[in-house]
């Protein structure tokens, strides 16, 4: 089992292995296998036939991608989660408005509690539509953002719909 030394041997850095030709195929040997030792011992007496080669991780630009590839998905789950929100304060704001109740005060308090829902779903939609333009605007810091650290330091903001409709 030798004639893996007529043929080139590897060393990858970054797995810690020695890549050799044995009967005409490539193997890959770890520090787990018994062979392990014995190459070891013959590339530390031939070093120079021995190509050490690792293989380069992702560069700047590569992570700086990724990062704003990861962050932009998370700015679109916010916008769906608001989207998803304003359609039913829309919802609120039309069934509000097609209902036939008059704003006047009338003896069972049915009005006045009809006006307020109306008002509460209007501040809702307001606010939702307000931090929909806040998340648009963090989205184009984050896509100008230069480094990784920069782009991961900015955050979508996604309202709390329960203290927001505590709020009102």
């Amino acid at each position: 089992m030798t004639d893996w030394i007529d043929n080139e041997v590897v060393f990858r850095k970054d797995i810690n292995c020695y890549i050799i030709q044995y009967n005409g195929l490539p193997y890959c040997v770890n520090p787990s296998m018994e062979m392990f030792t014995k190459i070891s011992a013959w590339a530390s007496a031939h070093p120079d036939k021995v190509k050490m080669e690792e293989i380069p991780g992702p560069t700047e630009t590569e992570l700086l991608a990724e990062a704003k590839t990861v962050k932009t998905a998370e700015f679109d789950r916010a916008m769906a989660d608001i989207d998803a929100e304003l359609i039913r304060s829309t919802s609120d704001l039309v069934a509000a408005m097609l209902s036939p109740a008059t704003l006047t005060a009338d003896e069972d308090g049915t009005s006045a509690i009809h006006a307020e829902a109306l008002e509460k779903s209007k501040l809702i939609f307001v606010t939702l539509r307000q931090v929909q333009a806040q998340n648009r605007a963090l989205r184009g810091q984050m896509e100008a953002a230069q480094t990784v650290e920069a782009v991961q330091a900015i955050e979508p903001i996604s309202p709390d719909m329960a203290a927001l409709a505590a709020a009102f």
